[in-house]
């Protein structure tokens, strides 16, 4: 999965924390809800919810399967 470059510039600082946690931890997070995430990032679940949106998907319960079938789980930016 791959997220273009103008998406990830485009996240504040808390959603940035979102976006570093799920790269570097992408497969402890493929069993975990939002609200687990939430914790483990310390942000709110609104936070990880705008970085869904911010992504381009409706929240979390759309990217999370998307992130179980990434295959090489490569989650890094593109221009």
């Amino acid at each position: 999965m791959r997220f273009a470059y103008s998406q990830v510039e485009n996240l504040n600082e808390a959603e940035m924390c979102v976006y570093n946690y799920i790269v570097k931890n992408l497969k402890h997070i493929l069993n975990l809800s939002v609200r687990e995430l939430a914790d483990e990032v310390h942000v709110s679940t609104a936070t990880v919810m705008r970085f869904c949106k911010k992504m381009g998907y409706s929240g979390f319960s759309e990217l999370a399967p998307l992130l179980q079938m990434g295959g090489d789980y490569s989650l890094i930016y593109y221009v």
